[in-house]
């Protein structure tokens, strides 16, 4: 077990290095695309303004009652998931 944990350490001291390194470089950026911190989520995708800016796409749903309805799924789920729970410990 210390042997999994010892190359998993490895393997991610090795992984913050190159990604450091890359992010210094500037490695996979397209020039002429500035978007700040997002710019390596943005860069694929042509016509980002169109999803991600909200004058673009006009819901005929109200903002508030989409939360409540994630918020009331969340909670269903929730209580799903601990019956779930109870019945196979139980």
């Amino acid at each position: 077990m210390k042997k999994i944990g010892k190359y998993a350490l490895i393997t991610l001291a090795i992984t913050a290095v190159v990604s450091f390194y890359m992010m210094t470089q500037r490695i996979g950026l397209i020039d002429g695309l500035q978007f700040g911190c997002g710019q390596y989520y943005y860069t694929d995708i042509p016509n980002w303004q169109h999803y991600f800016q909200t004058d673009h796409y006009q819901s005929p749903v109200s903002m508030l009652f989409l939360i409540t309805v994630f918020f009331i799924w969340g909670y269903l789920m929730m209580k799903l998931w601990f019956w779930l729970d109870h019945k196979w410990n139980a």
